[in-house]
């Protein structure tokens, strides 16, 4: 997407291929399914829930970071002075992961984890198919 992350590191990464950006996830999505591109690099979590609600298309989600790059993980953003909600939403997630609450979210909204690897020599093991 225009202005992301994901597409200022293939400018970084001198690509040699066309970059094409999409102003929304869904867009960049359907020129993927209809095979205007190739491939298509964004967050995770939106990925998957993308993906959940179009399970007549075969894609693989191939994560590209490792799951202790902290740029790969997803955050809340909260105001750092409010420290009273800072608390109550760390509480909040504590508990719904220790009743498997928070994996339970996860799953119906995102669908299947797709855990991130440190090791790209394999891509087999880093892959994952979907639906």
């Amino acid at each position: 997407m225009a202005g992301s992350k994901e597409e200022d590191t293939l400018k970084q990464m001198g690509s040699s291929v066309e970059l094409v950006s999409r102003s929304t996830a869904f867009l960049a999505y359907q020129d993927l399914v209809q095979g205007k591109t190739d491939v298509f690099l964004y967050d995770m979590p939106v990925l998957q829930y993308i993906i959940k609600g179009y399970p007549e298309h075969k894609v693989k989600i191939v994560p590209y970071e490792a799951a202790d790059a902290p740029s790969a993980q997803q955050v809340v953003l909260m105001a750092k002075e409010n420290t009273q909600l800072i608390n109550t939403v760390n509480e909040g997630i504590a508990k719904l992961k220790e009743k498997g609450t928070f994996k339970e979210i996860e799953e119906r909204w995102l669908g299947e984890a797709v855990p991130a690897s440190a090791d790209k020599s394999n891509s087999d093991t880093n892959t994952t198919q979907l639906n």
